[in-house]
């Protein structure tokens, strides 16, 4: 078994809940990626009319528990974390409310991954880790865009 599964694995057998999407237009749907889901979930609203930071502080009110992770989806992302979506931001400013020590997890088609950096804006919220769909299989890697955090052991506060 691939050890960065073997590690995702093991992150998100500790977390109590999971914020999901609703997918759309070609997204991998996040129900299909090989995780153990907790049952504790909340789904991303398709409408994006309604206000990612909104969103955000209705959905941390929702969960007292501090061991989470978000599945993200996107048109495209990098190796390095970085995330291109649908051109709007929104889940750039959803991203920018919730706890930064969720854990962060790209959902996207082999297609819609590459091993070369993306261009990136200063409000881009980067992932800790993209999982790629392919036709048999699917890919795990970590990113370390975000390892400041994971160094400082705030992923999981009091572990």
């Amino acid at each position: 078994m691939d050890t960065s599964l073997i590690k995702l694995r093991s992150l998100v057998s500790k977390s109590d809940f999971c914020i999901l999407y609703v997918p759309f237009g070609g997204e991998i749907d996040p129900v299909t990626v090989p995780l153990t889901l907790p049952q504790s979930r909340a789904v991303i609203p398709l409408d994006k009319k309604i206000d990612a930071k909104t969103i955000g502080k209705e959905i941390i009110k929702s969960f007292d528990q501090p061991h989470g992770f978000i599945l993200v989806p996107g048109k495209r992302f990098d190796r390095f974390g970085g995330r291109h979506g649908r051109g709007g931001g929104w889940y750039d400013r959803f991203l920018s409310v919730i706890p930064k020590y969720w854990v962060r997890i790209g959902v996207c088609s082999e297609t819609c991954f590459t091993n070369s950096r993306l261009p990136l804006r200063e409000w881009d919220e980067s992932v800790d880790w993209v999982i790629v769909a392919g036709k048999d299989c699917f890919s795990f890697y970590e990113t370390y865009a975000r390892s400041n955090i994971a160094k400082n052991k705030t992923i999981f506060p009091g572990t």
